[in-house]
């Protein structure tokens, strides 16, 4: 929740030793959540889907974006062996079907459509 995530970056880069890792979360734009129950609440309130996005930690969050891997991907592309995947797929974030998916399937599909995008890399020495 940062207004300059570019800037951000560039100070965990700065403040990181050479060989030190970095592991960061960012909201997930290719999610069930972004894609589906967000969209759905679009549709339904008017309301704008970065406001949605904001809205996830409190009414009051200044910011919330939402990235694809491929994005955070060019982000993160002073630091080596990045690897981005994706988290967190709960049946709240699937409307009406999250009621009779088995919490096995969610857990299977969870790496493609979850709402956190995690990245790990390293600084390189």
């Amino acid at each position: 929740h940062t207004p300059d995530t570019r800037a951000a970056l560039d100070e965990l880069y700065r403040v990181l030793k050479p060989g030190g890792r970095l592991i960061l979360m960012m909201y997930h734009r290719n999610s069930a959540n972004y894609r589906l129950r967000m969209f759905a609440n679009h549709v339904r309130t008017g309301r704008a889907m970065g406001d949605l996005v904001r809205a996830v930690d409190g009414e009051g969050n200044p910011i919330g974006v939402v990235y694809s891997k491929a994005e955070l991907r060019r982000l993160l592309g002073r630091f080596a062996d990045v690897d981005c995947f994706a988290g967190c797929l709960q049946r709240e974030m699937l409307p009406k079907l999250g009621r009779v998916i088995p919490e096995a399937w969610l857990r299977r599909f969870e790496r493609r459509w979850g709402w956190f995008l995690y990245a790990k890399g390293i600084k390189p020495r």
